[in-house]
Order: C-alpha cells, then structure tokens, then sequence
C-alpha cells in the first residue's frame, strides 16, 4: 500500500514526548535510506545515543560546535531534498524558545520549511510510565524521590500547551502536527512512519517493537528496595529482565490513584486547547 507524506518538503523536529514509541521509531528511522531525495528519511547527521541528541542544548552531553557542524550539514542535506527529513530526540521537547531559534533560524533564512510532530499521551500514563523508566534507569528521578513527588515535580515540566507553543511561536501553528498515542497506541510506530509516506515492513516493526519498555509500576517498590541494599548493575540488569516476563495479580489502585489526584483535569483541559490550535494526524495504518 502506498502512503503519502503528510508534511512535505522540510526538516521534520520529532521531539517526542518521551514514553511514546520514541526509541522504536528511532531506531528504525535511523536504518532508513537516505540516497533518494524524493523519499522521507532521517537526518545522518546529529546522531548521538541512537538520537539526534547532538541538536538538543539540554542534552548533558551537549557540545556546541558538533552541534553546528551537524546543523550545517543537515542543512545543505536539505537544500537538496524534496521530502521530509527527520530530527528526532525527546530533549527538544523541553528546550526553551531561544535554544529552538538557534536551531532552525539557519533553515528558515534559507528558505528551508521547518515543521514539527509532537506524539501526545495522556498525563497519567506518561507519568506512570516516565517514573518507571527513571527507577529502572535509576536515572531521571531525585535521591529518595517517591511516586508523588516525582509526579508533582514532573506534571509542571510536561504540560503540552507550554512545550508546543514554544515552537508554535517560531514555526506557526501551521506547522505543528499531532499524533494520539493513546488513540493508535497500537500501531503508533507505523502511523508515525505511515505519515511520512513510509510503507514500514512487518517484520521491521517487530524487531523494534518493545525496546526501552518501561517496567510495571507495581514493581517499583521492588526496583527501589534491591537499590537499598545492592549496587550490582549486573544483577540490577537480571531483576529488571525477571520483572518484565511477571505477571502480577494485584490491581495497583493506588499507585494509580496518586497520580490521578495529581493530574486532575489538566489532560482533558490541555488536549482540548491543543485540538483548537493544531493539526491532528488521523490514521494512515
């Protein structure tokens, strides 16, 4: 089946947000070819840590004049395109308003079109899914942080209105794009690529399907007792791969209920502004 790239000839930003299929996308969106022109690809430039974390300035790797040299390639790169070329890391999803304009201004003045896709999922979930990624990464979250602090600290930080607007302000409203991950969790992975006017192979998907999963939140208590008493990575790694072949029979009602209280209505409130503004990409799968 042949599908149509939605967004046309431009640099694509894909920044996320995190916990939303990111790493599979990536991982197959680097693998892409990039000799036709004509066809979407992702950008060969910029890539650090299976990312294009090279563009991101809040990335603690961060290094000024790669990332200048990436940004110039990728912008003679582009001049010579007419499909869409992908830069995708979860980092620039929290940059701020100066830090995006000294990124994309380069392909603005020189007649580049620049366009961004935001993946949005629901707060609680997310936040679900994000504290779990810290504890198993032991990463992300502060020393002693439990559920509810690390989900107040978080809801502030994730507010889609907030995130997109800072880029809506640069590139238009026009040229801010949306994907419901809750809505096509399913086949995200190919809706995203489907999009791009990418006929993603079956057996593609299933090589990436379930990279960087996040572990059960039940099990957190169980991730943050073995980090009191063991610092033996290799055992840590053991633990985590037994958490995710578990089944566990308790209803974790109020791990959930935490971060529902939390949440509130922000979701409903913010989603609903956000459909006021931009452009929701429907199915293609």
């Amino acid at each position: 089946m042949e599908f149509e790239n939605i967004f046309g000839n431009c640099v694509l930003f894909h920044p996320g947000i995190g916990k939303t299929g990111t790493s599979a996308i990536q991982s197959l969106g680097l693998q892409l070819p990039i000799d036709d022109p004509k066809k979407s690809c992702f950008s060969p430039f910029g890539v650090f840590g299976g990312a294009h974390n090279v563009f991101a300035a809040n990335h603690p790797n961060f290094k000024v004049d790669k990332f200048k040299q990436a940004r110039f390639e990728l912008l003679q790169f582009c001049l010579n395109r007419d499909a869409a070329t992908v830069v995708s890391s979860e980092f620039l999803i929290r940059l701020t308003i100066p830090q995006i304009k000294e990124m994309i201004e380069p392909f603005l003045e020189q007649g580049v079109k620049v366009k961004a896709v935001f993946s949005i999922r629901d707060y609680e979930s997310y936040l679900a899914s994000s504290y779990m990624q810290a504890v198993k990464v032991n990463w992300g979250k502060k020393e002693g942080e439990n559920l509810g602090q690390f989900c107040q600290r978080e809801i502030e930080h994730i507010r889609y209105t907030q995130l997109i607007d800072r880029w809506a302000q640069i590139i238009g409203d026009e040229n801010i794009y949306l994907l419901d991950y809750d809505k096509y969790r399913k086949d995200f992975v190919s809706l995203f690529f489907n999009s791009l006017g990418i006929n993603t192979e079956k057996d593609k998907l299933s090589a990436v399907r379930g990279i960087n999963t996040s572990i059960p939140l039940i099990a957190s208590g169980l991730m943050e007792e073995f980090d009191k008493v063991s610092d033996d990575i290799n055992a840590r790694q053991n633990l985590i791969e037994l958490i995710k072949t578990m089944t566990f029979s308790a209803n974790d009602l109020n791990n959930k209920k935490i971060i529902k209280d939390i949440v509130k209505n922000k979701f409903i409130h913010d989603k609903e502004r956000l459909t006021q503004r931009y452009n929701w990409v429907n199915s293609h799968v």
